[in-house]
């Protein structure tokens, strides 16, 4: 696109000084014909200022900001080895209870069981 727009601009530019100059020869009709106040150095320069503005801003480094790289640690999952509590077995009067705890009503309680 930039090259296009060069060569259109560079080609305008050497054209339009052809044309100015085109009527400055020998007039046959109108000798006393208004020269439009001197202003035919206007386009030219506006083409030439534009062109000299492209080649100077392609010339120019491209600073491009790199993009912030986040990297999520991996998750640590620790997981407790399971705890069994063996609880003592008791005798009493022959008969062989285990101690165990149990909720009852929300509430933590050691019982007896009868094995």
């Amino acid at each position: 696109m930039k090259h296009t727009l060069t060569a259109i601009a560079l080609a305008a530019g050497l054209i339009t000084p052809a044309l100015a100059q085109h009527h400055q020869g020998f007039r046959h009709f109108d000798h006393h014909a208004h020269r439009g106040g001197g202003w035919g150095w206007v386009a030219p320069t506006i083409i030439g200022g534009m062109v000299g503005y492209e080649i100077a801003r392609a010339n120019q480094p491209v600073y491009v900001q790199p993009s912030p790289v986040y990297v999520q640690p991996n998750p640590v999952y620790i997981q407790q080895a399971p705890s069994y509590v063996q609880y003592p077995t008791v005798v009493i009067d022959g008969v062989t209870y285990t101690r165990q705890v149990m909720i009852v009503n929300g509430v933590s309680q050691e019982v007896l069981v009868r094995q």
